[in-house]
Parts: structure tokens; sequence; C-alpha cells
């Protein structure tokens, strides 16, 4: 199911006509480092994995 993030978060996201202080709250986000092309076969392989594994 796509995720409507302009839609549910309208606050965050869309631009307002004046300037204003936002409250952001906090985020899980997911970090890849390493080396290497991340368009070989490993790469797509462990992208999978993890959209189907961890994503919510």
């Amino acid at each position: 199911m796509k995720y409507e993030w302009r839609k549910r978060e309208k606050d965050i996201y869309l631009p307002k006509s004046k300037p204003e202080v936002v409250d952001i709250p906090s985020f899980q986000f997911l970090t890849i480092s390493g080396e290497g092309n991340p368009n070989n076969a490993a790469w797509s392989y462990g992208l999978k994995w993890w959209s189907v594994n961890c994503h919510s």
C-alpha cells in the first residue's frame, strides 16, 4: 500500500504562504552504508528482502 505522505502530513511537507515554526515528530529511518555498486544483484536482493520483511 502506498503511503500518501503529502496528504497525511500536510503541515510538515507542503509549503505555506508565510514562514512559520513547525514541530517535527520523531521518525524512524534506515541508513545503509557500504561500498561497491548498488546496481548489482546482491543489492537488489537485499532491498527486496528488506521491503518484504521490515517495511510496514
